[in-house]
């Protein structure tokens, strides 16, 4: 049974990977990161499917972990041999178990192949994936291993049949499920319950008679308490009575005290008429009249603010100011232009002196250029050629002078001055303005006059009506009508609030009479030894409390009494179900204790069966071990249930109590040795995720005579990130 190839679409993060394998020691070295545990999780899929399916946590849920980074088709392809045939598995997984595809196919037809089923690796291996996981397939920090019901048959040349040894763990557990739920000793136990149930039966049993003696005493204690309680309803029913009694009398004084009420209340909204009424001269103006009125008032005082306004704005109207900025326009100009005038004049009279001064420069440097040039000329004739070149340079210098002098004689252009030519054009135009400016203004004068005429016109007519008002209301108008209408607006609504609540005073006492006997109110007298209603409810409260009291005391004796009396009338029950439940405990007394010898005889059968390869085992680990570590393994020891212990300190230890190396070392010796005696012809691939990362030096030279020597015999898949570890 070899590996050929695998060929992976997506899984992981490993996609369109494919990967050959030859006989002997394959070895994948690569760093931490490539996918080296994902290539070997591939392969144990591939064969006995994912693991941790109901997992929530990704983590443990293969599916989930291993669902492709890239997305894509989920699966793969290997290539295996078994038994000299060779096969090729397709797998393609889905979100969950029902959509996976399984294709088992032979490689040299093409065609399906029945050999093997969808449980391949079981089928191969003759072990479930658990037992598979821990013999063929180490990985990384998992080395350790124990030894299962499947490996077991699977040593036991029991691969046909392994229904027995494989069921042994369920049988035991249901055994061990069955003693615990009888279990005499512990609380949960039935027997245990049986026996407590039966203890308190007896007990009962034996309390019936003083049940009996409880249930007359309190009878009689509640039979007087019956009597208290009665004798506090009549009690009760008096005071209810007196309550009645006292509440007529009380109602009434209550009519007497509402009717006095009522008239009281009339008296003093009269009295609040009249003082409103009062204060007008015997006429009540309509609230109509005095808000037209007050209109009146302020349309004259609007008419008067417009007068004071129309004046004021006459005194300062925009034509007014408009010409008087105007005209101080046009003095700053004139002044500007005067200014300009002068400065022009000084300028010119500055100019005509600078020219002339020019023209006598000018004049003698060209004399004096003219002179030196001609002397220079007599020096060249008399044959004094120096003298007469400095002469005739000084003459050149004369004359360059006299023309600079010219250039910067001033030009007859030189004193006009624009800005007094634009003054003069703004002052003829503002003058202009002036004139336009000043008719306008007299139109609007008139125009103001008019209006104002026609306002006080106005203003006379309005405040003869205001004051025609006043005289019909027989009031003196004051100097701010306004003001003293509006006070007489608010007594207007005084009066007629007034009005309205001594109207509604008048029928709420009318209605009263008639509803109601006034002379026998006035009549009506207080009862002689009145007691306040508030006592009486206050020793009623007290009454109802004792009687709720005893009615809670009655209650509580009655619920005794029907509970002690079922308990005696299930006194001959009691006695039936003792005498059934301790027949049927001896009976369960018997079946614990069969099923206890039952279990007893499977652990001893099964202790016998495995024992018979203890020693085969025990000697492939010395043989593995020694291969490893380059010493003997005298200090280990092997029970009947293949499991291993070390000797220290002349005592059995557990094989956890050693270090992380030692263990790893250990569980891979152990592994070795099971596969070994599993498989003695039909030799299986094995699987090693980087098993030797917690060895130590030494022993990793070990570890590499160990997968020289295994190679030999198996083919192995060696995954590592280390080169030392090659």
């Amino acid at each position: 049974m070899r590996l050929i190839r695998c060929h992976i679409e997506n899984f992981g993060k490993l996609s369109d990977f494919t990967c050959d394998f030859s006989e002997g020691c394959n070895t994948i070295c690569e760093e931490n990161g490539w996918g080296k545990s994902t290539l070997a999780a591939f392969l144990r899929v591939m064969l006995f499917g994912f693991r941790g399916e109901g997992k929530r946590d990704p983590l443990e849920n293969e599916r989930k972990r291993y669902t492709p980074w890239q997305k894509g088709v989920y699966g793969g392809e290997l290539l295996f041999e078994s038994d000299g045939k060779q096969y090729s598995v397709r797998r393609t997984f889905g979100s969950k178990a029902a959509e996976d595809e399984f294709v088992l196919t032979d490689p040299v037809t093409h065609l399906p192949s029945e050999d093997f089923s969808e449980k391949l690796g079981e089928e191969l291996f003759q072990i479930d994936a658990g037992s598979f996981e821990r013999t063929t397939f180490i990985s990384q920090n998992d080395c350790e291993t124990f030894v299962t019901d499947s490996i077991n048959a699977k040593i036991g040349n029991l691969a046909e049949n392994t229904d027995d040894i494989n069921n042994f763990e369920t049988a035991d557990k249901r055994l061990g499920d069955l003693l615990n739920a009888m279990s005499p000793s512990r609380k949960t136990g039935s027997i245990r319950r049986d026996k407590d149930r039966i203890t308190e039966l007896k007990t009962q049993i034996r309390n019936g008679q003083e049940i009996q003696n409880t249930m007359q005493s309190i009878a009689a204690r509640e039979k007087a308490v019956v009597e208290e309680r009665e004798k506090l309803a009549e009690e009760l029913a008096e005071l209810q009575a007196k309550q009645r009694e006292l509440g007529v009398y009380k109602d009434q004084q209550a009519k007497r005290e509402k009717y006095m009420d009522l008239r009281t209340k009339l008296a003093e909204r009269e009295q609040i008429l009249k003082d409103a009424k009062g204060k007008f001269n015997g006429v009540i103006p309509a609230e109509e009249d005095l808000r037209n009125c007050q209109s009146q008032c302020s349309e004259a005082e609007s008419i008067r603010r417009a007068m004071e306004l129309s004046a004021q704005m006459g005194n300062e109207s925009s034509c007014g100011m408009q010409y008087e900025e105007q005209e101080v326009e046009y003095r700053e100009k004139l002044a500007r232009l005067k200014t300009l005038e002068t400065v022009q004049a000084q300028e010119e009279r500055r100019i005509l002196r600078e020219r002339e001064t020019g023209r006598k420069r000018k004049t003698m440097f060209a004399v004096m250029g003219v002179l030196l040039l001609l002397a220079g000329v007599i020096c060249f004739v008399l044959k004094q050629p120096v003298l007469g070149g400095i002469l005739a340079a000084l003459g050149i210098v004369a004359l360059g002078a006299m023309w600079f002098v010219a250039a910067g004689i001033p030009g007859e252009d030189a004193v006009e001055n624009v800005e007094i030519e634009d003054l003069r054009a703004e002052l003829v135009r503002l003058e202009a303005e002036r004139k336009e400016l000043s008719a306008r203004q007299k139109a609007r004068s008139e125009e103001r006059d008019r209006r104002r005429r026609e306002q006080a016109a106005q203003y006379e007519q309005l405040q003869a009506k205001i004051k025609s008002f006043f005289d019909r209301i027989g009031i003196l108008m004051e100097e701010h009508p306004e003001e003293q209408l509006s006070q007489l607006l608010e007594y207007r609504r005084d009066y007629r609030n007034a009005l309205t609540e001594c109207q509604k005073s008048e029928q709420e006492l009318k209605t009263f009479e008639k509803t109601v006997d006034v002379p026998r109110l006035l009549a009506l007298k207080a009862p002689e030894g009145e007691e306040s209603l508030e006592s009486l409810t206050e020793e009623m409260k007290e009454v109802s409390a004792q009687m709720e009291e005893r009615f809670r005391t009655i209650r509580s004796y009655r619920d005794q009494l029907s509970s002690l009396q079922e308990s005696w009338d299930n006194v001959e029950n009691m006695q039936e179900e003792l005498k059934t439940l301790e027949e049927e405990t001896g009976e369960r007394l018997k079946q614990y204790e069969l099923l206890g010898t039952t279990k007893k005889l499977l652990e001893e059968a099964r202790s016998s069966f495995t024992a018979r390869y203890t020693e085969p085992v025990m000697a492939g680990f010395r043989k593995y071990y020694t291969i490893l570590t380059g010493t003997e393994c005298e200090n280990y020891q092997m029970d009947a249930n293949t499991k291993l212990q070390v000797i220290e300190g002349n005592m059995p230890r557990e094989i956890g109590y050693m270090s992380l190396g030692n263990r790893d070392l250990i569980g891979i010796c152990m592994r070795m040795a099971l596969v070994e005696a599993m498989y003695e012809e039909r030799k299986p691939f094995l699987i090693l995720d980087d098993p030797f990362v917690n060895l130590d030096e030494n022993r990793t030279r070990g570890a590499k005579r160990f997968l020289a020597q295994i190679a030999k015999e198996y083919q192995v898949i060696y995954f590592t990130c280390h080169g030392s570890r090659e």
